[in-house]
């Protein structure tokens, strides 16, 4: 007599029905991740933008960093008078150092005041040591001060200035406000104005960080040495090497008179 076996498998559409109802069950008991400000979505479904991502680009790399610190060096060898014709050397205090910081920056001038453009936003290390610490000493044609460096008070002080950034540069200027989320426009820079990172320059007393010196002015003597103890040698080895010139036979002129002797008849 025969005997069937029976399979202790369940039927493969019982299984997919099994495992559709548990995976619903399970989503409907584990709660969504909520969505952040940094997804879609957000800000009228586009991401926010990064401050300072397309004036700042270039100042992460090294070399760029080292040929902004050209001018600076040039002063430390004591070119000042001829790059404080045109920037102005801006040192702060390192806000966890406490450490002067020095960087060169453009000073726009409006009116009788001084004002300072930062147009990397607020990534740049010296704006937020100038936020920590307003007091700062600058350098410009010859003249140290020790200054504050203050927020702007008003929106109409704040348009006087955008009026000079986009005389002095528009294209950069119209850059610097893309990446702040901001529209080269009198009414929304007005309605923003708080956001520019401007600082007013005021006069102030007292101590202030310790001013650029011409420390490395003494590598010019250095060249100045060795050219002017080089030039004697030169003349050595050129006067060496010059062939002798040859000695020309000297003849004796015969003295004659004014009266010759009469010729023998």
């Amino acid at each position: 007599m025969s005997q069937t076996r029976t399979s202790s498998r369940p039927d493969p559409s019982t299984r997919a029905a099994v495992s559709s109802r548990a995976g619903t069950a399970r989503r409907a008991r584990t709660p969504l991740p909520a969505r952040t400000s940094r997804g879609r979505g957000a800000h009228g479904g586009q991401p926010p933008r990064r401050e300072g991502t397309q004036t700042t680009r270039y100042l992460d790399a090294w070399p760029t960093r080292r040929l902004m610190g050209l001018p600076l060096y040039l002063w430390r060898l004591g070119l000042g008078p001829v790059t404080g014709r045109v920037w102005m050397v801006v040192t702060t205090t390192g806000r966890r150092t406490g450490r002067p910081r020095r960087v060169l920056v453009y000073p726009h001038r409006v009116g009788d005041r001084t004002y300072l453009w930062c147009p990397y936003g607020g990534r740049s290390q010296w704006f937020r040591n100038l936020t920590a610490d307003p007091v700062t000493t600058v350098q410009y044609r010859g003249e140290t001060r020790v200054v504050r460096a203050e927020p702007l008070t008003d929106a109409d002080e704040a348009m006087q200035v955008v009026s000079a950034l986009r005389t002095f540069g528009r294209s950069w200027f119209g850059s610097y406000l893309a990446s702040q989320g901001l529209r080269d426009d009198d009414e929304d820079l007005r309605a923003h104005w708080r956001r520019l990172h401007l600082r007013r320059l005021d006069p102030t007393t007292g101590p202030g960080p310790e001013p650029l010196r011409a420390d490395r002015a003494w590598r010019w003597a250095v060249p100045a040495a060795a050219l002017l103890s080089g030039r004697p040698l030169l003349r050595r080895r050129r006067a060496g090497g010059r062939p002798a010139a040859a000695e020309e036979p000297t003849t004796v002129a015969r003295p004659t008179t004014a009266e010759e002797p009469a010729a023998a008849e």
